[in-house]
């Protein structure tokens, strides 16, 4: 029973992690967008290329001292996670420790089409859709997210990418 809840939480912080790196993505577009001259709308051309990932925080912690029902996340493969923008897609690369070894990294792929609105991205995938509040400082997009965890537990991440 113990494992099974250890799988439901590594699901639950899997698919966290994965929402949250599609919204950093659209966080740098939008930011990228804030920086035009059409009066504070975004436009999708200055969130198309790469964003690399730069730091997250869950709560305001850092997202390695961050502890999710009394355990650390472990791994750094976190660090390579990056964002694809096209005019209309975002391509989000999230990379996670694997379950059977600690010290290798598994690679997930994830297409997501996205439409800017102001400060928020809204983003549709085959089987998820959700939305962020997005904003670009100079060459880095921040990406805003919060939600609640299986327990009913309000939590908010901000991811930061620098575009590559």
């Amino acid at each position: 029973m113990k494992s099974n809840n250890k799988n439901v939480a590594w699901s639950t912080f899997r698919t966290a992690t994965q929402v949250v790196a599609i919204m950093a993505v659209i966080l740098v577009t939008l930011i990228a967008c804030g920086k035009s001259d059409s009066g504070g709308s975004v436009d999708n051309k200055n969130l198309i290329g790469t964003w690399k990932f730069e730091s997250r925080t869950i709560d305001g912690k850092d997202i390695k001292d961050f502890t999710y029902e009394g355990q650390k996340i472990k791994g750094e493969c976190y660090k390579m996670n990056k964002l694809v923008f096209t005019d209309k897609e975002v391509v989000a690369y999230s990379y996670n420790s694997s379950r059977t070894n600690i010290n290798q990294c598994e690679e997930e792929i994830t297409t997501s089409s996205y439409v800017v609105s102001g400060n928020t991205i809204v983003f549709k995938g085959k089987e998820k859709a959700g939305s962020a509040t997005i904003s670009v400082v100079g060459n880095k997009l921040i990406l805003s997210v919060s939600g609640e965890d299986d327990k009913g537990n309000k939590h908010t991440s901000v991811e930061t990418y620098v575009k590559q």
